[in-house]
């Protein structure tokens, strides 16, 4: 019986399949429209061990297909290393998300929240303003740690209301949320700090500019005043809720806001 070969060498190089000539830099060159490249199938006993290959000429970057699942072996493509052990080649078969920190930014004031008024007053905690533009598609996590206190030690109580607010660079509000904390502070407790926890996400859009925007108000208005009785005598306390750092001497804490990215699905 006579095979024959469809074989092209040249300086030592070797072109196997529809008359290719060898790639100059490739000891060997394979070129079909409908054949598949069938690398030897042996059945491996483990990790750790050559056979049924002779360990006397193993060399790392030896490539066997191994057709059985037994102990830590799993079928598939595996190498042998330098180490005198397999290693599995691995294929993703799951998408993946990237994560990237993008800023972390801390209040180093109190920002008051209200004056003896009639209506709520709204503050713009400027510290915590960041633009974020976007080189890719995915979301952005918003995480706030926001303490309040009043601005006295009476009791009194108040409705602190930390609105964060994004918008594109069209103009667009995309996100609204709050951060809220509503703390009844006791008598002789008013320096006591109260704290708004929250985490938000935002889907963002490759080549747009994301302004991060938070403000602060006091809900429980009008006037500001708590009315109690001292020693049988009528008093009136008016008070001020504030927010941002909170400093009762030697404690210092900021508020705060960490800013996270992830991309869309990798596949």
């Amino acid at each position: 019986m006579i095979t024959l070969f469809n074989v092209c060498m040249t300086n030592a190089q070797v072109g196997l399949g529809n008359a290719v000539l060898p790639i100059k830099e490739a000891d060997l060159t394979l070129e079909s429209d409908n054949k598949g490249l069938l690398i030897n199938r042996v059945k491996l006993v483990s990790m750790t061990s050559a056979a049924p290959l002779d360990p006397a000429h193993m060399e790392a970057g030896m490539i066997v297909y191994n057709t059985v699942d037994t102990g830590d072996l799993r079928e598939g493509f595996h190498y042998w290393t330098s180490e005198n052990r397999w290693m599995r080649m691995y294929v993703k078969t799951s998408p993946s998300r990237d994560m990237q920190f993008v800023t972390f930014k801390l209040t180093n004031k109190q920002y008051d929240l209200q004056s003896k008024t009639t209506t709520p007053t709204v503050v713009n905690m400027t510290e915590f303003d960041y633009d974020y533009v976007a080189d890719r598609d995915g979301l952005l996590f918003l995480e706030f740690v926001i303490y309040g206190d009043m601005s006295s030690s009476e009791r009194a109580a108040a409705n602190i209301i930390c609105t964060t607010e994004v918008t594109d660079n069209t103009g667009t509000v995309v996100f609204t949320g709050n951060t809220v904390h509503s703390p009844l502070l006791v008598t002789d407790s008013g320096f006591n700090s109260s704290v708004g926890i929250s985490n938000f996400s935002i889907e963002v859009k490759k080549g747009k500019t994301y302004k991060i925007r938070t403000k602060a108000t006091e809900t429980n208005y009008p006037g500001k005043q708590y009315h109690y009785t001292l020693n049988n005598d009528d008093k009136w306390l008016y008070f001020e809720p504030r927010v941002g750092d909170f400093d009762w001497a030697p404690i210092m804490a900021h508020s705060s806001m960490k800013v996270t990215f992830m991309t869309e699905p990798i596949l």
